[in-house]
């Protein structure tokens, strides 16, 4: 992996206008790039993958009615399908038992009460193209083979009255394939902070007295062993991880991959590609061996695709974990020797179509990294990335569209423009090609309340809110502000009256992306809205992590964060 070191301001022409010609599709792959084995002929019986977004409750236009509406409800299929929750959207909870997500694995399951709001889920989804999978709330449903949803162009919208839809929007994975980040040894936290030092000195005589004594308390293990692959699929070794010394691949195939692995501390690890046939079945799985330590494990590759990470101990003192490997949300990533530039978010891939999204959206050139065609083929592509929440933008008409959940929403008038307080300076000219990229959301007139991720202040106070649904949610930091994006010069000023319209709610969180620190010295990177735990000093500086972008939070603001997956390894994946 290597950093591209760029700033804008010595960004190369040419450079430059490869990105300006970056082709900013809809569709998610370019077939002639795809070997065949990779490209899915959705059949009945063939095994397809998807991730889907499903919004229910006061989704699209005004809100009509109020009112306690009961959403609870699940995604479903039969036990050949597997559906698994990636992450809620915008849920809140009203109480005990509203708005929360009472099973995670097919059927993802939830409670949600919707007050002039929405809420939702991101699942994936892997099925046989012919199986039924249905969402189903207390206000209505929607049953579709797996092949409907995968192949659907436009959301798809179910009006169950009142106001409120449920609505399915659905990015297909081309391709058959995801990487594997495969971790052994140390993976105890107590063990790997204590022996961390050991693994990167050649011999005792490199380390310090006291670090030596340490050291030798843990003897030199024999890790050296294999993976073979059996069923449908093949795979492809990326890159070692964390291999010092005399570690080193011994053979790579597509049924094989053994290396030899010493550990003292630490870890070592590789990332490898699974290529999936189109008749994948659950059967299908790797086994990893340590005949020294005599050890073997048989891995669905199903099972841990969804399950995203799998643990097991070899022995006292010693684990290996399995997960599949993405990026942290908002990763920039180009692959080499191509000029497209994707942002990451919940392991879709969405492609900047233009540099003037690109600063709009706050992102930052030399956060571009550069890494193989194979750490980023294996995920699947979303719409392009749009500018961001409330941007105005036209083309060569005179119609003025706001930026809204990713679509565009027509402004109707001068009279609906200003009394929503719209600024005419922000305006951006765009030519009609990237003006047609955006769907048509509901039209903004004079009767309309300000669209969601609005960021409002009452008159005499500095106390800054995100509108969502039908509530104000207080910021309370800067760095709150800043880590989800938002723009200072977008805070609109509205009454005390105005502001006792809507419900006050939970305050803010911090943005994916941040790394906080609690009281007890924990560091963390918040990623996907949970946090993620940094072992050590050198995982955080080969994360390429800044010490000076720490936030320290107290211990109650970092329980407001699940755990994730420790950062154990050179990266953040």
């Amino acid at each position: 992996m290597k950093k591209i070191i760029c700033l804008l301001t010595v960004f190369s022409f040419f450079s430059l206008l490869s990105f300006l010609a970056a082709e900013p599709v809809l569709s998610a792959v370019n077939p002639s790039a795809v070997s065949e084995a990779e490209i899915i002929a959705p059949q009945p019986t063939d095994m397809i993958h998807f991730t889907m977004n499903v919004q229910w409750g006061n989704v699209q236009g005004e809100v009509e009615n109020k009112a306690e509406t009961n959403f609870n409800g699940s995604i479903s299929a039969s036990s050949a399908a597997k559906v698994s929750l990636i992450r809620t959207l915008l849920f809140e909870a009203h109480n005990a038992t509203a708005d929360l997500v009472t099973s995670n694995m097919n059927p993802v399951s939830w409670n949600s009460l919707i007050y002039g709001h929405w809420d939702g889920v991101r699942v994936m989804v892997s099925a046989p193209a012919g199986e039924s999978i249905t969402v189903l709330t207390a206000q209505g449903s929607v049953t579709k083979t797996a092949k409907e949803f995968y192949e659907a162009k436009t959301p798809i919208v179910q009006d169950v009255g009142n106001g409120k839809e449920i609505i399915i929007k659905t990015y297909p994975t081309r391709r058959h394939a995801f990487v594997m980040k495969l971790i052994w040894g140390k993976t105890d936290r107590a063990d790997y902070s204590e022996t961390i030092e050991c693994a990167t000195a050649t011999d005792a005589n490199a380390l310090s007295a006291a670090a030596k004594t340490r050291c030798l308390k843990f003897p030199k293990e024999n890790f050296s062993g294999s993976l073979t692959l059996s069923g449908e699929a093949k795979m492809k070794l990326v890159r070692a991880l964390r291999f010092e010394g005399d570690d080193s691949i011994i053979s790579q195939g597509d049924g094989q991959i053994s290396w030899d692995s010493t550990i003292w501390g630490g870890v070592d690890g590789v990332l490898v590609k699974f290529v999936l046939d189109k008749a994948v079945s659950n059967s299908a799985s790797v086994t990893l061996s340590f005949p020294e330590q005599k050890y073997s494990k048989s891995i669905s590759l199903t099972d841990l695709y969804h399950k995203r990470i799998i643990k097991d101990e070899i022995k006292s003192g010693y684990g290996v974990y399995a997960s599949v490997w993405s990026f942290p949300n908002r990763t920039l990533i180009k692959a080499k020797n191509n000029d497209r530039v994707f942002m990451l978010e919940d392991g879709l891939k969405r492609h900047i179509p233009n540099p003037r999204v690109f600063e709009d959206q706050g992102l930052k050139w030399g956060d571009i990294e550069e890494v193989e065609p194979d750490e980023i083929d294996v995920l699947p592509e979303a719409d392009p990335l749009s500018y961001s929440e409330g941007t105005l933008i036209k083309g060569d008409g005179n119609d003025v569209y706001a930026i809204s959940n990713d679509e565009k929403r027509k402004i109707t008038s001068i009279e609906a423009f200003e009394k929503l307080k719209y600024n005419w300076k922000n305006i951006i000219k765009v030519d009609n090609a990237e003006l047609a990229l955006y769907t048509n959301g509901e039209l903004i007139g004079s009767g309309s309340d300000f669209p969601d991720s609005t960021l409002l202040k009452v008159v005499g106070s500095d106390a800054v809110y995100i509108k969502e649904g039908d509530k104000l949610r207080p910021i309370t930091s800067p760095e709150a502000f800043e880590s989800n994006n938002l723009r200072w010069d977008r805070i609109k000023t509205i009454s005390a009256g105005d502001k006792n319209k809507y419900i006050v709610g939970n305050v803010l969180g911090l943005g994916d992306g941040v790394s906080v620190k609690e009281p007890s010295g924990n560091v963390y990177q918040i990623d996907q809205g949970k946090k993620r735990l940094i072992r050590s000093a050198a995982d955080f500086e080969k994360a390429g992590l800044d010490w000076k972008k720490v936030v320290s939070v107290t211990t109650a603001e970092a329980n407001n964060f699940t755990s994730g997956e420790d950062i154990v390894s050179d990266d953040l994946r």
